[in-house]
């Protein structure tokens, strides 16, 4: 992981680097802080925690669109990167680019279909996009992993309402209120 520095790393070793970004970012030295995970990254560029660390950097400096630019670079070359994609994810649906959001939501959930957290997301950028259907399955496989969840089933309704299926909104609205 990229916490704290390590004793036994040397200038070859990018996880030391990292963990001298780590202790400048608590000094909030951020310049340092950005030479260290550049360094890091420069002698291991496929080290996704180190890319997390420069993302979460970039945005942390309010330079949004550097972050940007870097983390779709770097996931292009690290399709495994996941951590990094739903960082990206989130950064542009609270950008309000629901379409981009949308492209990194799918490719995490391509990788892991049962991530509650990925599913609901993507949900909610699929209901800001006014994609009702395919919004609605997504959280009904939310509900199937979480069954006793209230937020899903509001979600539902709304999915229901927005597609002017009122009887499924009744339904469900009835179900949470016996449920509660």
């Amino acid at each position: 992981a990229c916490m704290g520095e390590r004793a036994d790393a040397g200038p070859w070793d990018p996880h030391g680097y990292c963990g001298g970004a780590s202790g400048a970012s608590r000094g909030q030295e951020l310049d340092a802080r950005g030479a260290a995970i550049s360094r890091a990254l420069e002698l291991d560029p496929d080290w996704e925690q180190a890319g997390v660390v420069k993302f979460a950097y970039r945005v942390q400096v309010r330079d949004r669109r550097a972050a940007r630019d870097f983390a779709e670079d770097f996931v292009a070359r690290n399709p495994k990167a996941l951590d990094l994609a739903q960082r990206l994810a989130q950064l542009l649906a609270a950008q309000g680019d629901f379409e981009a959001a949308h492209r990194y939501f799918e490719r995490i959930l391509r990788h892991q279909p049962e991530n509650s957290e990925i599913l609901m997301t993507t949900a909610l950028v699929r209901m800001q996009m006014e994609k009702w259907a395919s919004a609605r399955r997504l959280l009904l496989r939310h509900l199937r992993l979480n069954p006793d969840s209230d937020e899903t089933r509001m979600r539902l309704a709304r999915v229901a309402s927005e597609r002017h299926r009122f009887d499924e909104a009744a339904v469900i609205n009835l179900h949470q209120e016996v449920e509660g």
